[in-house]
């Protein structure tokens, strides 16, 4: 039994748990574990949910392949 979250088996959010990593972040390029929030673009590219809300808009754009600039 775990000292930490009193189960057999921990769940993701125990430091313990055994988790998966299912890919590598294109952004950061950090292991991408099967507990983290991530979104996976359609031709497969898999990124941490928190690097692509930190950017802003123009840098997130870029990630994308789009080409844009702000306007005054």
């Amino acid at each position: 039994m775990c000292t930490i979250c009193h189960y057999h088996t921990c769940p993701p959010p125990c430091p313990n748990a055994e988790t998966a990593p299912i890919g590598v972040c294109a952004y950061c390029e950090e292991v991408v574990y099967d507990h983290e929030p991530r979104l996976r673009e359609q031709d497969g590219r898999l990124f941490h949910a928190e690097c692509l809300e930190a950017l802003p808009l123009t840098e997130l754009l870029a990630v994308f392949g789009v080409d844009a600039e702000v306007e005054e």
